[in-house]
């Protein structure tokens, strides 16, 4: 048998509902008066259970739902402005970002060209041989290491300038999140502890439907008795 006092309800139910089918059988005797007096007792019996789970599930059950919807929509609510701001400051910080992109993009297309020309006139001169060929060679690779360096350079303070911005945005929105927790933690602290009671609120309602079952049952059992004292009598 189920230890719990859910589990013991509807192991009971289900072992009713196997003797209905069984009447005649191995569960019960044969059918008299007093049987069908106690079957009436003991849906009389069910249906004062029943009613006493219905209402706790009044004055437990819907107050923790009701609690529960409320501080939820109250969380919703007093967060909307925080989440407002944090979209606003986000779209704030795209177009600078997007100009130090567009910065670093220019600089680079800027210097392409002479990086791209010191590139092959460096690869031109390792092809040719001859007396002249590793004075040429060099000269060229000092003017490509020359052409990739002045990029370099040009990049650098665009580059240094957009994680600089990125920093910033980043504490930003770090200080938002921030804010936004720390206003918005009395209302968590309440919808966790709202659905806390309403997952224990729970409770009644499995054994409301495991009484209700056990009630059912009952009541088909009294029907069948009914019919077969009704036919033994005639």
């Amino acid at each position: 048998m189920p230890s719990s006092v859910f589990g013991r309800a509807k192991w009971v139910a289900a072992l009713a509902l196997l003797c209905t089918g069984l009447v005649s059988s191995t569960c019960r005797s044969a059918v008299t008066s007093a049987t069908v007096t106690a079957d009436a007792a003991k849906v009389s019996s069910d249906v004062t259970v029943v009613q006493a789970d219905q209402l706790s599930y009044t004055t437990i059950v819907v107050p923790a739902r009701t609690a529960l919807q409320q501080a939820t929509v109250k969380l919703q609510t007093d967060s909307a402005p925080f989440e407002a701001k944090l979209k606003a400051d986000e779209e704030m910080w795209k177009p600078m970002l997007k100009t130090d992109e567009d910065a670093i993009a220019s600089a680079r297309q800027a210097d392409a060209p002479a990086v791209a020309s010191a590139e092959q006139k460096a690869a031109q001169a390792h092809q040719v041989t001859g007396k002249a060929a590793a004075a040429g060679a060099q000269a060229a690779d000092t003017e490509l290491r020359t052409a990739r360096q002045k990029q370099e350079d040009d990049l650098k303070p665009l580059t240094e300038k957009k994680a600089a911005d990125e920093s910033q945005r980043d504490a930003a929105m770090e200080a938002d999140r921030s804010a936004m927790k720390t206003a918005l933690a009395p209302d968590i602290q309440a919808v966790q502890q709202a659905t806390l009671a309403f997952d224990q609120a729970g409770l009644v309602v499995t054994k409301l439907d495991a009484d209700k079952l056990v009630l059912t049952t009952d009541q088909q059992q009294l029907q069948a008795d009914e019919a077969a004292l009704q036919a033994a009598t005639k």
